[in-house]
Order: C-alpha cells, then sequence, then structure tokens
C-alpha cells in the first residue's frame, strides 16, 4: 500500500537526521549506528486505511442527502457540512484538522471553478506551509452560500449560529451517524474506518492515476 511505504520513510528521514545532528554534536559517537528493528506493515491494516471505491460511493450517496434527515434548520446545515467536508478530504487530500481549521482567507477562487488552498503551517502536522490547487471550487462555493459567516476571517467550517469553527464533536457525531445509517442498509460496509481514511482514499486514489 503505496501511502503506509511513504509515511515510513519519511519517518525514517527524520530519526536519520536527528541522529546525524546528534553525531555532529558530540551528543552520540560517530560510529553508533541506528536499528530501526524488523519494521513491517500489517497486509490487513492497510487495506483497511482507505476507503474503497465502492465504500466510498456508497458514503457519499448517504451523505448527498444527509441533511434531508435534519430536525431544524441547525442540524440540517450541520449534515450538509458532512457531506462537504467528506467531499473536501477526498477531492483535496486534507488531514481533518487542516480542513477543519481552514479559513476563507486561505481559499483563493480561480478561473473555471478551480480553486487554490493555502494551509499555513501553524496548522500542519510537520508546520510546513503547503498549497493545494484543484478543480473542485464548487465545493467551497456551496459552503458559502450556505454559511452565515465568510469573512476572511471566518472558518470554512463554522458553527451555525456563532462565527467560530465548527467543533470536533459535532464533526465527529454526525459523521458516526452517517456511517450507522450506511451500514445499515450495507452489512458489508467497513464501520471501523474514520473520517481519516478518507485522505488515504485520495492518496490512493491519485497514486494509481
Amino acid at each position: 500500500f503505496p501511502s503506509h511505504d511513504k509515511a515510513i520513510l519519511n519517518e525514517l528521514m527524520t530519526i536519520g537526521k536527528m541522529y546525524s545532528f546528534a553525531k555532529n554534536e558530540g551528543y552520540i559517537g560517530t560510529n553508533y549506528k541506528i536499528d530501526y528493528g524488523d519494521i513491517r506493515v500489517q497486509s490487513d491494516d492497510a487495506k483497511r486505511e482507505g476507503y474503497t471505491i465502492k465504500e466510498y460511493e456508497r458514503l457519499v450517496g448517504f451523505s448527498k442527502n444527509f441533511h434531508k434527515t435534519g430536525r431544524d434548520d441547525e442540524e440540517r446545515y450541520y449534515k450538509e457540512l458532512i457531506h462537504l467536508f467528506i467531499l473536501g478530504m477526498s477531492h483535496f487530500g486534507f488531514r481533518t484538522g487542516e480542513l477543519l481549521s481552514l479559513q476563507w482567507k486561505d481559499v483563493q477562487f480561480l478561473k473555471e471553478e478551480r480553486v487554490q488552498i493555502t494551509i499555513r503551517a501553524e496548522n500542519t502536522k510537520v508546520n510546513k506551509r503547503r498549497v493545494i490547487a484543484g478543480l473542485n471550487g464548487q465545493v467551497f462555493k456551496r459552503i458559502q452560500r450556505i454559511s452565515r459567516f465568510n469573512d476572511d476571517s471566518s472558518f470554512v467550517f463554522s458553527k451555525y449560529s456563532k462565527d467560530e469553527m465548527m467543533t470536533k464533536t459535532i464533526l465527529y457525531d454526525l459523521f458516526k451517524e452517517l456511517i450507522q445509517r450506511v451500514k445499515s442498509k450495507y452489512e458489508d460496509f467497513d464501520d471501523t474506518k474514520t473520517l481519516y481514511s478518507l485522505r488515504h482514499f485520495y492518496i490512493t486514489i491519485t497514486t494509481l492515476s
């Protein structure tokens, strides 16, 4: 599974640089060798990381109508955001926290439904700024239409009644409800996968394309 190999390689490179620094600074001996041990990735675990295309189609098939199950405007708003969050994760490869902390000042709409997203360093796992460009700007246009808060400093995924970031509790609770609905129709649907599995789905698709 390509994403696992890449992740492990990145971690080993980071560790290697740390040991090189320690040798150069005299913290450890120059003959010291790193023992990584026996590193293995279980094939079953790797397969469970990302959604398959079939699973993704089933998930989105439910999420696009998820807002219709809302009991009031606020619940319908959040349930529609869940669908758009899923599209954002799977179309752009965000980490969950990166997408949740995105503000409108980070989003630049281009021509022909294109969009450019800047992920600020403080919001990334590796503390490094990243820019993503994609063809699915309509995802963010749709969020703009339903959100009450669209200032530059407003979060893309904001609360219904406050100009604040939507909480992880809302995000994960509604995603869990969505998964349960999919599972109720498709017994073989893997309900152990998470929102983060959508990032692995993105990586797998872009690697194969």
